[in-house]
């Protein structure tokens, strides 16, 4: 990671852990007045993520974005978002060396001409006053867990769940992706194969293995998922088509998704529904009812198109963002392997036509 890194993965994650930490209270606990700042802690929350989506639309030329949700959910997913905005507006001045360029800021009266640099700097400096505020506030709420908020701490607690930052130069646009999509081969529907399968180390490294033995207790052996507590049954796998990893990529590698296998099989919910076992190599697993949907790692490491590409609502049940499966019986699988779906009454073999 470099400063940049740093500076806006520390801004990004710090807030989305304030928010997760304020998503469960009370509306009387959001909105109890204290004597600091915007004196509530729904305000201050709204107002970090408020700014964020200003300032990046300033900073892009484009109209600024309507208010949206208000509520602490709607905030998550406005916040990220945001953040994926931020990034690639940053990573695009830091590649330019335009630190210095201006934009015109037409919200003051008159406009007035500012630099990206300053511009940047003022959205993460911004952030960090008022969360400094807003953990005050949920101090005084009584929750507890709250991260420290210095960059520091950030560094030793998100470097694992960040994992790799992608090559911004590399994100294709919407329009990319949805041509893309409509010339991707159909995946086979009942039986494909293994191709890649990933472990998430704890040192945020992404290692591509050859082999593993997948079991119900570990889900892949040394995976993040097995470091998380509690552990969550079904999200124990995470799964990618290929043909999609691959056009979302873009010549990335496909470990810097973070999924711990990819697979060639269609993975429509209309094919796969929810509790459709397979056969992997030696192991069975289970098709989970959670859904899989992107965040701001995925648009950090793939762009905000990229996010907005997988969470389509007309291509929503296609799940090209992914899946979870939950391992059933244990057994070793080896990419190449065959990935079978048992369906009731027969067996598919990998390139079997559907019927």
């Amino acid at each position: 990671m470099d400063l940049l890194d740093r500076l806006l993965g520390h801004d990004a994650w710090t807030t989305r852990q304030l928010l997760l930490r304020a998503k469960d209270l009370p509306d009387a606990q959001l909105d109890r007045e204290f004597d600091v700042g915007l004196k509530t802690l729904r305000r201050t929350l709204l107002h970090i993520v408020r700014n964020m989506e200003v300032w990046s639309d300033l900073m892009a030329g484009i109209a600024v974005r309507a208010d949206g949700d208000l509520s602490v959910s709607g905030l998550v997913a406005r916040l990220d978002r945001a953040a994926a905005d931020l990034g690639r507006i940053a990573y695009d001045v830091a590649q330019r060396g335009a630190w210095d360029a201006k934009f015109v800021d037409p919200l003051d009266r008159p406009p007035t001409e500012k630099t990206f640099g300053g511009g940047i700097a003022h959205m993460l400096t911004h952030s960090m006053h008022h969360r400094a505020q807003a953990i005050h506030m949920l101090k005084r709420l009584g929750v507890s867990g709250l991260p420290e908020g210095d960059v520091l701490s950030w560094e030793r607690q998100a470097t694992e769940a960040w994992g790799p930052r992608g090559d911004p130069s590399r994100h294709r646009t919407l329009a990319e992706l949805a041509a893309g999509l409509r010339t991707l081969p159909p995946a086979p529907p009942d039986g494909g194969r293994l191709h890649l399968i990933v472990r998430r180390r704890a040192d945020g490294v992404r290692e591509a293995l050859e082999s593993v033995r997948l079991s119900p207790e570990e889900g892949v052996p040394g995976d993040r998922w097995g470091r998380r507590a509690p552990r969550k049954p079904q999200a124990q796998v995470t799964v990618i088509q290929r043909g999609v990893a691959e056009l979302v990529a873009n010549g990335q590698p496909l470990t810097v998704s973070g999924d711990n296998l990819v697979v060639d099989l269609d993975l429509a919910a209309s094919n796969l529904p929810v509790g459709t076992r397979l056969r992997v190599g030696g192991a069975v697993v289970e098709m989970s009812a959670k859904p899989h949907n992107g965040c701001s790692k995925f648009a950090t490491r793939f762009g905000a198109d990229a996010l907005a590409f997988v969470k389509d609502p007309r291509t929503r049940d296609r799940n090209l963002r992914g899946v979870y499966w939950t391992v059933v019986e244990a057994g070793e699988v080896r990419v190449g392997d065959a990935v079978v779906v048992l369906r009731e009454g027969r067996v598919a073999t990998p390139g079997q036509p559907k019927y």
